[in-house]
Formats: structure tokens, C-alpha cells, sequence
């Protein structure tokens, strides 16, 4: 078990080193792995050296959650300029159907 928290470790300083380069898919990975080794954690007796490699994991958590929200509000904003660009695109386009006829009854 110390083997897999000492590579969860790893894979968060690499991360963290490199944060402004990091991928969406690459910290989703993260979290993914993250997510498993906390459930093998449940299941087994947590040493002193464990908790130590946890705390030191810990310390990386601001960084890459602040990089986390940076994504997620970039794609918030990308998501508004479409919708907004849709909105705008509907207004320009025929509000009738195309295969309808008119017929004037005008003489």
C-alpha cells in the first residue's frame, strides 16, 4: 500500500510542478487515482508512514484545485459564448418553415 501512495505522491508533485501545462484529462486521471487508493486506504490499517506520505500529498491540494476551478470556469465562459452565439444565430434565421407556401389573396 505504501508503494501505491508513494506513486499517487509522485504523479501529484509532477502535476503540481507542471500545473499550468496540465490537462484536463491529466488531473481527471488524478483525481481518478486519487479517488481509488483513498478506498483501499478504507479498508486497511493506516501506518505512520502513510500518514505521513498523505499529509505531504495534502500540501498540493490548493494548487491543483485552483488550476481545477481555472478549467472549470475557462469552460463555464467558452459554454456562454456559444449559447450566446446560438441565441443570436436563431434570431437572424427564418422563423417560418421552408417548405410552407404563402398564397396572396389579393386581387
Amino acid at each position: 500500500m505504501i508503494s501505491s501512495l508513494q506513486s499517487l505522491y509522485d504523479q501529484t508533485l509532477y502535476i503540481a510542478e507542471h500545473i499550468q501545462e496540465a490537462s484536463y484529462e491529466e488531473l481527471v486521471e488524478l483525481a481518478d487515482f486519487r479517488t481509488e487508493i483513498v478506498n483501499k486506504l478504507q479498508q486497511t490499517q493506516v501506518s505512520e508512514e502513510m500518514k505521513a506520505v498523505i499529509r505531504l500529498i495534502g500540501e498540493y491540494d490548493d494548487t491543483i484545485l485552483k488550476r481545477m476551478q481555472e478549467l472549470k470556469d475557462e469552460a463555464a465562459t467558452s459554454l456562454n459564448k456559444i449559447k450566446l452565439h446560438r441565441m443570436q444565430k436563431q434570431k437572424y434565421e427564418q422563423a417560418y418553415n421552408a417548405e410552407s407556401y404563402f398564397v396572396d389573396l389579393r386581387e
